[in-house]
């Protein structure tokens, strides 16, 4: 069993160092998509009639589409990366439970960790309400 707690812990920490990398790059795409956009709405007030070639590649780009859309896509992509790494750091900590030597723990911290990694079997289905 230790083999496998082991092997979870290890797992665990490969998952958690790419995942954070992502969650650390997000809040940079974040910044920097909020001040794309915010110039782009500057130049369509400062210039509300750009000019075709401008007019026509905004429209095939569908720009304003792309403004709307951008962030709510990076907000997915953070908050499913954010979950990832909650589940990661849920593992290492569930996996070292079952040390051989004596540890002080916070049980409500276990009991989070348990619902982190049992989330989706939680959830509700056609059989059952939500957990």
């Amino acid at each position: 069993m230790s083999n496998i707690g082991a092997l979870v812990a290890g797992i665990a920490h490969e998952l958690n160092n790419p995942v954070s990398i992502v969650v650390g790059n997000i809040k940079l795409a974040e910044t920097y998509l909020t001040a794309i956009i915010n110039h782009i709405k500057l130049y369509q007030k400062q210039f509300p009639n750009p000019g075709l070639i401008i007019e026509k590649g905004a429209e095939e780009m569908d720009i304003d589409f792309l403004i709307e859309e951008l962030p709510k896509i990076l907000f997915s992509v953070k908050k499913t990366s954010e979950r990832i790494s909650k589940i990661s750091v849920s593992l290492r900590s569930f996996a070292r439970a079952d040390s051989t030597s004596k540890v002080a723990f916070d049980i409500n911290e276990g009991i989070d960790n348990a619902l982190t990694i049992l989330q989706h079997r939680l959830k509700a289905n056609h059989q059952r309400p939500a957990i």
